[in-house]
């Protein structure tokens, strides 16, 4: 499939503290936000509304994320994973308050111990989260991690196919997941396992450890060697629209920015 129309580039509200400098900034570029709820339970969520109604008054472009540590409907416990669910469906009915239409989620983001997730739970309620945004008018999206079931090409693949998911790519975690690393398969050939599923994509070079925080990070690409290929298949052989650079230093950002845009000129 070939995306004729240059997709949107967005950047994260993590950027900014203040939410006016994140419109400033977005009207200024002209980029969508790639929003990141960071409320975790209902009261917040509600007050975290209100910065949201004052974005989308702007008549913005806006995707949802919802980068959650502690809220895992894949949990092991069942009263866990019910209340995660239901946290999940409250953030879809935020973002489809404010005309949303689309919004990422995850597995086992904030568990670094596998035992702490259940295949059958991810299934089940991915598929109950899917299918509660398609009534709300939502396309939920399952984002690839380096760890867990979806830094494996098969496995992401089976999950997204099990559960109607359509798919975020994150390009610095198929560059550093176990597959890629191991010389198992590329990041392009990671890409194509999930092709015709992929709506959204976080762009920047690669996510790293520090090694004294043991924190994952994201490196910004000083140019794009090592990720144009993988910007190459998304323009040639996917639907995404929307390439969010996942970044918070606005400098990087701006170079980033520069880069990506120069690349749409060129092709």
């Amino acid at each position: 499939m070939r995306n004729n129309s240059h997709p949107t580039i967005a950047i994260s509200n993590r950027m900014f503290f203040l939410t006016q400098d994140l419109i400033n900034y977005a009207l200024k570029t002209n980029c969508g936000i790639d929003y990141s709820f960071e409320a975790q339970n209902l009261s917040d969520l509600k007050q975290e509304a209100v910065y949201i109604e004052k974005i989308a008054r702007e008549d913005l472009d806006i995707r949802y994320h919802c980068p959650f540590k502690s809220i895992e409907f894949a949990h092991v416990d069942k009263n866990t994973a019910d209340y995660s669910l239901q946290y999940l469906r409250d953030c879809v009915d935020v973002a489809g308050s404010f005309g949303g239409k689309y919004l990422t989620t995850h597995i086992g983001l904030g568990f670094k111990s596998p035992n702490n997730i259940d295949y059958e739970n991810a299934v089940v309620n991915l598929s109950k989260l899917v299918d509660y945004g398609d009534k709300k008018g939502i396309t939920v999206c399952l984002e690839n991690l380096t760890t867990g079931w979806t830094n494996n090409p098969r496995a992401f693949l089976e999950l997204i196919e099990k559960t109607g998911a359509s798919v975020t790519f994150d390009l610095g975690h198929a560059n550093s997941c176990p597959s890629v690393i191991e010389n198992q398969c590329t990041s392009v050939e990671f890409l194509r396992t999930v092709d015709s599923y992929l709506i959204n994509a976080h762009v920047y070079e690669i996510e790293k450890i520090d090694e004294k925080t043991l924190e994952p990070y994201h490196v910004a690409p000083q140019n794009l060697d090592i990720i144009r290929p993988l910007l190459l298949e998304l323009i040639n052989n996917t639907k995404c629209d929307w390439w969010v650079i996942e970044l918070r230093d606005q400098e990087e950002v701006k170079h980033t920015r520069y880069l990506l845009e120069s690349f749409l000129d060129e092709i």
